[in-house]
């Protein structure tokens, strides 16, 4: 059995939820990178645990993609590939 057979793609949904935040103020958005670094290290842990790749930060919102890249996250925006 390769990595390949038991590789799955999970997808977390944090652009509504971080903008949600904002709206209700209870998120400035320059904090945004702080956010995306403990989300980051904590999943990460968690995958490399049990032996799993690390997280690729997917967002068509470059402010967001930007803060992600600030804190070491790789990302990678679909509005890149046609």
């Amino acid at each position: 059995m390769s990595e390949s057979d038991c590789q799955s793609d999970l997808i977390i949904e944090v652009t509504s939820a971080l903008n949600r935040r904002v709206r209700e103020g209870a998120i400035k958005p320059e904090k945004y990178p702080r956010v995306l670094g403990i989300f980051h290290n904590d999943c990460c842990d968690e995958y490399r645990f049990f032996g799993l790749v690390d997280l690729v930060f997917l967002s068509a919102d470059d402010r967001l993609n930007n803060a992600a890249s600030t804190e070491g996250l790789a990302v990678d925006n679909p509005n890149h590939h046609p």
